[in-house]
């Protein structure tokens, strides 16, 4: 066996291999992490809407809330303009009266002081005549005791009515068992009686639209949630269905299913996220491939050089065999001696220099 010639057909492979070890070492765990992360467990079976609920759910919410806010906001501007506008109008018939009043004490003939049985009797001949019929009024003293009065009269509160001050007016609302009243009371002075003069407008209409509106407004809010929650979902849908096809394919891509791709359809926010997934799987794939090509050369260099090792090996065990089983003369003993020692010398050195 020529060791010289052992040596120039191996020693270039020797050191090859001992040098890409830590690359070998390298690409293996890089395959093992690759491997690791894409043996990950995804049941497609377990995806929850989540992002579709929370769409759902808070679009619906918000949506119902302002509508029932704005419902609510709509219902109450329009009443408190009516009842305005019935202030406004009470406040307009007082002034009226108050005329009326005056026309018809100058008109009673009286010695300059008008007493309070001529005020009463003033009082009944008196009418104002309104777009709902004649006004309901009362005249009371200041000490707010009844003089006179038209068919139906109210009572206020007496000592919200005493607070006032002389020429000062209050207009407020009167509710009894079973309506509403809008009342504008005046104090006034008449040839020098202090008086308070006060008229009433039936006003119930204006709470019972208010009432109404809140009704139409009750049915109309589980309807409008009805149809907006459907319109709404149709939209969460085509809004949240490239999403889960997207994350359907990542854990196809997961389990390993490499060629795995999205199907890109328009040009969104989610369709710009598909086209990026499909460029990192495009990649991933490539790294894969490249990573088990380079394992797949190592393995066969190693098999190579393994191969070739067996050549020398094999000399050595043979020479050592004939050393220990044969009577050799001393020239033939050195010879093999020598042969052992050079190729341990020989990996040896290999060794060393790797």
């Amino acid at each position: 066996i020529n060791s010289s010639l052992l040596k120039g057909s191996n020693i270039s492979s020797v050191t090859s291999f001992k040098s890409s070890g830590l690359i070998f070492n390298f690409i293996s765990k890089k395959i093992s992490s690759v491997d690791f992360i894409f043996s990950l467990k995804a049941d497609k079976s377990k995806l929850t809407p989540v992002i579709f609920l929370k769409i759902f759910l808070s679009v619906v919410t918000v949506t119902v809330l302002s509508f029932s806010v704005c419902g609510h906001i709509i219902i109450d501007s329009e009443f408190h303009s009516n009842l305005n506008n019935e202030f406004e109008k009470s406040k307009t018939e007082n002034l009226s009266l108050r005329s009326a009043l005056a026309t018809a004490v100058y008109n009673q003939p009286h010695n300059g002081d008008i007493s309070l049985s001529d005020l009463k009797k003033v009082t009944s001949n008196i009418k104002v005549s309104t777009s709902y019929g004649d006004l309901q009024f009362a005249l009371r003293d200041e000490n707010y005791e009844l003089i006179g009065c038209s068919d139906n009269v109210v009572m206020l509160d007496e000592d919200r009515v005493m607070s006032l001050e002389n020429e000062s007016q209050l207009t407020t609302v009167y509710c009894d068992s079973d309506n509403y009243y809008s009342v504008t009371i005046v104090k006034t002075t008449i040839d020098g009686k202090k008086l308070f003069l006060e008229n009433y407008a039936k006003i119930t209409n204006v709470f019972e639209q208010k009432d109404r509106l809140y009704s139409v407004l009750q049915i109309l809010l589980p309807s409008m949630t009805l149809v907006i929650g459907g319109m709404i979902f149709i939209f969460s849908k085509l809004i949240t269905d490239p999403i889960k096809k997207l994350s359907s394919t990542e854990m196809e891509f997961a389990q390993g299913d490499f060629s795995k791709r999205v199907e890109i359809k328009g040009n969104d926010e989610v369709s710009k996220l598909s086209e990026n997934f499909n460029f990192m799987a495009d990649k991933i794939e490539d790294n894969i491939k490249e990573l088990k090509d380079a394992v797949k050369r190592q393995e066969d260099f190693t098999g190579n050089f393994a191969h070739e090792l067996k050549t020398p090996l094999t000399s050595i065990i043979g020479y050592s065999d004939m050393l220990r089983s044969k009577k050799l003369s001393t020239d033939e003993q050195f010879i093999y001696a020598d042969y052992i020692f050079k190729e341990g010398i020989f990996w040896s050195d290999i060794t060393s220099a790797s």
